[in-house]
């Protein structure tokens, strides 16, 4: 018997994951659904009524947003939470699993946002997901697994990146990059993102702790799936098979053409963007426009690849993962 926590990362196919989660059998799933509109939900409808499947779409048991908060209170700034406090906090979870006559020994829970990675529209560090992973060891016992989907960090970012444009981000991709640490130390600063890729320092840190983490790459759960269905059978948990893509990937130029809107639009954000920013912004924009290609000139790649590669080595060294293989930096 097991407790699973996935925890992301972001843009690493974790909504086609919790289709799949809420269909597992030998667990109670905990977390972040998948929830039908328009021609699925007759879809499921008609699966479930004449062919007798189970949902595929349906609200999780447990409120995403509790499970959130519990995290987050359990990650203060200024303090670690002690033993009682944990403890107190497990037991509301193991309480509210027997209210859906679940076991407590046996949980999966899925929540992108857990990771640390959350997308950045806020005015704060980010969390770090090392220490994310303890505090899940510490919150739900010495048998759960964290599991890690990890992915080639420049498609990484660049999926990231893209997410934020359709979410009103104003910046080019050349700018983004420029605020994306490549020092471990500062990579949770705010807007950076990177404090999640530094696969070996989370794998290391983990490994201190003495919480048990799987590592699934991004490029195992969108191939054949070997490595994530191996990791859930050992935990006595049978995955249905296949992996739904339930959106298609818009087009670049869609991307500059919600860009453009986006940096028209900045009242609706506040005081989080302002037009001085956009200004230093703006060759990069022009760049552009100009050449109707959405991602502009930058140093900053090469400067983020050369950072990422010795990481990807010592883990790749550690744990026989063939990234070079993955076409990640090595």
């Amino acid at each position: 018997m097991s407790k699973i926590i996935h925890v992301g990362l972001p843009k690493c196919a974790s909504t086609s994951l919790q289709v799949l989660f809420i269909q597992a059998k030998g667990t109670t799933f905990l977390g972040k659904g998948a929830n039908a509109t328009g021609l699925e939900a007759v879809k499921d409808w008609m699966r479930r009524t004449f062919l007798g499947e189970p949902p595929r779409f349906r609200e999780s048991l447990y409120p995403t947003k509790a499970i959130r908060d519990i995290f987050r209170d359990a990650l203060p700034s200024d303090r670690i939470l002690s033993d009682d406090e944990i403890a107190a906090m497990r037991a509301e979870l193991d309480a509210t699993v027997r209210g859906f006559k679940g076991d407590p020994a046996k949980l999966l829970v899925s929540d992108e946002v857990l990771s640390g990675a959350g997308f950045i529209f806020f005015n704060e560090p980010r969390r770090r997901l090392e220490g994310i992973i303890q505090t899940a060891g510490r919150l739900f016992g010495p048998d759960a697994l964290v599991v890690v989907v990890m992915r080639s960090q420049l498609p990484f970012l660049t999926s990231y990146w893209k997410h934020l444009i359709r979410t009103g981000y104003p910046f080019t991709f050349g700018h983004f990059l420029s605020e994306q640490s490549d020092d471990f130390a500062t990579a949770s600063s705010w807007r950076s993102v990177t404090a999640s890729l530094f696969y070996d320092h989370v794998r290391r840190a983990a490994a201190e702790a003495g919480v048990r983490v799987a590592f699934v790459p991004f490029e195992d759960v969108t191939g054949d799936q070997t490595m994530l269905r191996r990791v859930f059978a050992d935990e006595g948990i049978t995955m249905p098979p296949g992996l739904p893509h339930r959106r298609r990937t818009a087009s670049d130029e869609s991307h500059i053409l919600k860009l453009k809107r986006n940096r028209t639009a900045l009242r609706k954000r506040g005081n989080m963007f302002t037009p001085e920013q956009l200004q230093a912004d703006e060759p990069g924009f022009r760049w552009v426009i100009e050449n109707n290609t959405l991602f502009d000139p930058t140093p900053h790649r090469e400067r983020l690849i050369e950072a990422f590669r010795p990481e990807n080595r010592a883990f790749a060294a550690a744990t026989g993962y063939d990234l070079a293989k993955m076409k990640y930096p090595v």
